[in-house]
């Protein structure tokens, strides 16, 4: 039985969540609880990655099968050091395609997390945390697009993978947060990964929040820190940052007859220029040309490129230091189709909505390294289309701007909360 749908393992890449519901439970949350600082960071966490994938089509509808499939990952974490987190998981899935049962995916394995707080001063943004996990798991399965449903299983749990993320924290409720990021899977049985987004709950017990004013000593400190006004302001048009990057992605799929992977190859050289608005809101503009060869499904050799180019707006979350930690939205024009279940492949006049982050480290007062990723939701209404991300690994120009401010202290960030 193998339907053409997206496979139960893509759940890393699309969730049928209703965010609708999600996003008011963080509004009304964030008044109340949004002058708390942690004082205290939790002794152990419990909590649950969630995956979810729905398909209800219409009752004329026959092309489509009536899908139910869910997965969970629980795990618990413990305190090794102030930030450093060690626990264990584990995975289970169940569903039903047209009434009848999905493989269930299982698996067994440890993680490693640490916590970052760069705005614990802050009273505002304090409820804002993020954490970089890596883990080991053994597992009933592994990615093979050429079974059913995408899945390879296995007898017992004897398919390793390995899996790494970066995501953020936000507390909804005390203690209680959910974390969104995104992930790396490999599986070294048939040398195959994934990548894509995640979604997970999680309860820090014993976490203690400090809800009343910081002491005057430690604002004092703080605004020591900080230049005086007149030497921060940023005027209208008096920065303008230009970055190049350039990054490579690779993907393998699947074996040819004679025992050899398929890879796929994907080079990104990125370029953009960018204008302040005001001291935090930039306006400007992108062009990405992708050069590709490979394939992941397919013993061939072929070379093929693609652009996009667009307009952005970006805000800076620090405009009071030389460093730059900005969320982006942009609007772009182009022809790289992420679509089907194949390679992606050439369709002139797409449009993608893309949102994004990144981070400028300051080398000397005009360069800067800068790192982040921005993910790409293609508009168009095109079959089996799916988002698609590009890493940014680059350097960033800035003319212009008024630099006699201080570097933001990333070494307490790291070493203490």
């Amino acid at each position: 039985m193998n339907y053409s749908f997206m496979p139960i393992w893509s759940y890393f890449k699309i969730y049928y969540l209703n965010f609708k519901s999600i996003l008011l439970i963080i509004l009304s949350s964030w008044g109340v609880y949004s002058t708390a600082q942690i004082k205290k960071t939790s002794n152990f966490i419990l909590g649950t990655e969630f995956a979810s994938f729905v398909s209800l089509p219409a009752k004329d509808n026959h092309d489509l099968p009536l899908i139910f499939d869910f997965l969970f990952i629980p795990n618990i974490d413990f305190k090794l050091i102030d930030n450093l987190y060690l626990g264990a998981n584990f995975e289970y899935s169940f569903g039903y395609i047209d009434g009848e049962p999905l493989p269930s995916q299982k698996s067994i394995g440890l993680q490693t997390k640490y916590f970052f707080y760069p705005f614990n001063h802050s009273y505002k943004l304090s409820k804002i945390n993020f954490l970089i996990e890596s883990g080991y798991r053994r597992s009933n399965y592994y990615r093979d697009v050429t079974q059913p449903y995408g899945l390879g299983l296995t007898d017992n749990l004897n398919s390793p993978y390995f899996n790494v993320s970066a995501s953020a924290n936000i507390r909804l409720f005390p203690r209680f947060y959910m974390n969104g990021g995104y992930q790396f899977l490999y599986f070294p049985i048939n040398k195959s990964q994934m990548r894509g987004s995640k979604l997970a709950f999680s309860y820090h017990f014993n976490e203690e929040i400090e809800k009343k004013p910081m002491k005057q000593l430690e604002v004092e400190k703080q605004l020591n820190n900080k230049p005086a006004d007149n030497e921060t302001k940023i005027k209208f048009a008096n920065t303008l940052v230009y970055s190049s990057s350039f990054t490579y992605i690779f993907d393998s799929q699947t074996k040819t007859y004679d025992g050899k992977y398929n890879i796929y190859h994907e080079k990104t050289w990125a370029n953009g220029l960018s204008l302040n608005l005001n001291k935090s809101l930039y306006f400007g503009f992108d062009y990405l040309y992708m050069w590709t060869s490979g394939s992941a499904y397919d013993d061939i050799k072929s070379n093929n490129n693609y652009y996009l180019y667009g307009l952005k707006f970006q805000y800076d979350f620090i405009p009071q230091y030389r460093d730059m930690l900005f969320a982006e939205a942009s609007i772009s024009y182009g022809n790289y189709c992420t679509c089907g279940k194949l390679d992606p492949y050439k369709l002139d006049g797409l449009v993608y909505l893309g949102m994004g982050v990144g981070y400028d480290l300051p080398i000397t007062k005009m360069l800067a390294f800068r790192m982040g990723f921005n993910n790409y939701l293609i508009l168009n209404r095109v079959e089996e289309k799916y988002n698609f991300t590009q890493y940014i690994l680059g350097l960033a120009i800035k003319f212009n701007r008024e630099e006699n401010r201080p570097r933001y202290d990333w070494k307490g960030v790291l070493f203490r909360r």
